[in-house]
């Protein structure tokens, strides 16, 4: 009972792996192995089957299967590739799955040496390469190598020809051989043959037909047009030409058929497209492959609408194409756009979003507008489309939708519109915030302030995009020191800036941005979350309304370049002062001249030197500044009167200039000892 109760709490799983697994023979080209496994390893679940495994040395790392034992067996025997060392491993399968491998046989069973059992498969010619004759093969895997020095035997001839050429590959993993040849799309045999060294593949090679590489088709399409009897549309266009020559001479190769191209007008390199147009085989014989009165006719779709479209027509062979034909110009009419770039819900509320969109790719046409809808998700289902806006201009690219539920998923969908019609949509999933949840904080990023007005940028910071937002955003605004706030009525609801008129100049504001959940005709709605205030002064200068003259006086005053004219004058001023001072002042300086031999000097020298006019103003030694032109008794005697100075001997302004004048003429002239020691 306790037993049985066991076996029913305990929950089944894959068995446990076998163990004792050991090579019991090992001969030739057979081995024989066996294992232990006991019923109870099965864990809960049916054993079902063994799965044998094994290993070579030519791929220790890689496990394959060998072979499926049924569950009452224990052992097996398996047939070994020549030239090989095997090693094993074996699990064991039930309802559950496989379970983990067992251990590995301790040693390798090693198989004899034997020739290839078979050659190279997948034997062909490819004619991409003109002037070549390219062979191509499926490389042999190691393990059918059978002994040491494997290689291959490239053999080929032309058809009808009884000469055969061959080449030696000793690179087991090459798998193609190139021959230089004259012709162009000539035929041949060729065979390839697996040799080691004990011989050649115990089977012959297959001898397969090809040919050498083709080139430029020789022939070129000519007349191309287009078809009268299909009319052009924004993405189509029929075409017809004259078939060409499907000879191999003339194709230089096999011929497939035409290819009709197509590009916008001066723009090949980067519009090119290609239309393959086959030509059926049974058609191929003809004179006339395809269409009638000798024509062959294609048609192109996928076109870009609204577009000068160029046009021509190549034949082709397996891998070269002809000279194109003539080029044809035509013009496709309006369509739909295609899908818009992108679209994303930039900011989501309980009640909105607002969206922003890319213009479409291709517009295929004049641009009319957008088509904005949406559709709600009810679980797997999905409601109606709801065309919210079916105005939207061209030019813009951001729109609220709005009056949706809370807490809702919502698939949005935008489409580009021309004249033609709406082109595909572009879909987006997204859901509602709830409406209890707390509202995005706005914050003002720039501030460009004019005399009478400024215009306000604002956003939501990374932190805040992921709140629920206003739908509608206001300016509130309040002179510096009132209590008071005033809302601007201008609202934003698809775009972040807004501008505040009427303002008095030279004035401190504060401002902020207020976000409002839904619109509200109420400027004092109840729910609303304001940004950070913000201080700004507008420009210009506070009038006075009762003097304009002295308006237009101070105006001038408190210009700057009035006030930087009056300093510069000013400090001119100053210059010019300390001038006059230094020229006042350059009488007071006295500079002796250097020592000079004054022996021979006569004594009246000095006296004559002292007469003057009344005033001493025509004397050398009043302003002289060169002291070789100085007479040395005029220094000793203003160094000898400099302490006793009468009033007298100085002019109105104060200058030291007539004091030489009133010297006694009867005064001793200082003799050149005394001038020395003075000196």
């Amino acid at each position: 009972m306790k037993t049985l109760q066991s076996f029913f709490l305990l929950p089944p799983a894959p068995p446990d792996p076998p163990y004792n697994l050991s090579i019991v023979s090992c001969g030739g080209s057979d081995t024989d192995l066996e294992w232990k496994f006991q019923d109870s390893m099965s864990n809960f679940s049916p054993l079902e089957e063994f799965v044998m495994e094994y290993n070579t040395t030519h791929d220790p790392d890689v496990w394959l299967e060998a072979k499926r034992i049924p569950a009452d067996k224990r052992q097996m025997q398996f047939k070994m590739s020549p030239w090989s060392a095997y090693s094993f491993r074996v699990r064991a399968r039930n309802q559950m799955g496989l379970s983990e491998p067992s251990k590995h046989t301790h040693t390798q069973c090693k198989s004899a040496e034997a020739r290839p059992y078979r050659n190279p498969s997948g034997v062909e010619t490819v004619e991409e390469k003109t002037g070549y004759l390219v062979i191509k093969w499926e490389p042999m895997p190691l393990i059918e190598h059978h002994s040491d020095n494997f290689h291959y035997n490239v053999t080929w001839k032309k058809a009808g020809d009884d000469k055969v050429n061959s080449v030696e590959i000793h690179d087991w993993r090459q798998d193609r051989h190139e021959v230089k040849v004259d012709g162009v799309y000539e035929p041949y045999v060729v065979s390839v043959l697996a040799r080691n060294a004990l011989g050649d593949a115990i089977v012959d090679p297959l001898e397969v037909p090809g040919f050498s590489g083709e080139a430029r088709p020789k022939v070129v399409p000519e007349n191309f047009e287009i078809d009268p009897d299909v009319p052009v549309t924004s993405t189509s266009a029929g075409f017809r030409w004259d078939p060409v020559d499907t000879s191999q001479e003339a194709m230089n190769g096999k011929f497939q058929g035409y290819k009709i191209r197509y590009w916008k007008k001066d723009q090949f390199n980067t519009t090119l497209h290609e239309e393959l147009i086959i030509i059926p085989a049974s058609r191929r014989r003809r004179a006339t492959p395809l269409g009638y009165n000798n024509k062959v006719r294609g048609k192109v779709s996928g076109l870009p609408s609204y577009s000068e479209i160029e046009s021509d027509v190549v034949a082709i062979n397996n891998y070269f194409s002809s000279n194109s034909s003539n080029i044809v110009n035509f013009s496709t009419p309006e369509g739909v756009p295609s899908r818009v770039e992108y679209l994303e819900a930039l900011f989501r509320g309980s009640a909105h979003f607002l969206l922003e969109w890319g213009p479409p790719i291709e517009r295929n046409g004049e641009l009319t507008g957008y088509q904005l809808g949406y559709q709600k998700i009810l679980g797997l289902s999905i409601g109606d489309v709801i065309i919210h806006r079916d105005d939207l201009p061209p030019n813009q690219q951001r729109a609220n939708i709005d009056g949706l539920e809370p807490n809702s998923l919502y698939r949005i969908f935008v489409k580009a519109k021309t004249a033609q019609g709406a082109g595909e949509p572009y879909f987006i999933d997204v859901r509602t915030t709830d409406e209890n949840s707390e509202l995005a904080e706005p914050q003002i990023e720039k501030v460009h302030v004019g005399e009478h007005s400024v215009n306000i940028s604002f956003s939501l910071s990374d932190k805040e995009k992921g709140k629920r937002t206003g739908s509608v955003y206001y300016l509130e605004y309040r002179k510096m020191g009132d209590h008071k706030w005033d809302r601007d009525q201008e609202a934003a609801t698809d775009h972040f800036w807004l501008t505040l008129d009427q303002l008095e100049p030279a004035t401190t504001y504060e401002v902020r941005v207020v976000s409002v959940p839904k619109e509200s005709g109420d400027s004092g709605n109840a729910e609303f979350k304001p940004s950070e205030e913000t201080r700004f002064d507008t420009i210009g200068i506070v009038p006075v309304p009762s003097l304009e003259e002295g308006a237009k006086k101070g105006s001038v005053l408190s210009a700057g370049w009035f006030i930087g004219m009056m300093v510069a004058i000013a400090i001119l001023l100053l210059i010019l002062i300390i001038v006059c001072i230094v020229k006042r002042n350059r009488g007071k300086e006295y500079k002796f001249p250097p020592e000079k031999d004054t022996v021979d000097e006569a004594p009246g020298h000095f006296n004559e030197m002292a007469k003057s006019e009344k005033n001493g103003v025509n004397t050398s030694a009043s302003f002289e500044r060169d002291p070789e032109k100085v007479p040395l008794e005029d220094e000793t005697d203003s160094l000898e009167d400099y302490g006793d100075v009468d009033p007298q001997k100085f002019n109105e302004d104060g200058s030291f200039i007539g004091q030489y004048g009133d010297l006694k003429t009867g005064a001793e002239a200082p003799n050149a000892s005394a001038m020395s020691s003075i000196v």
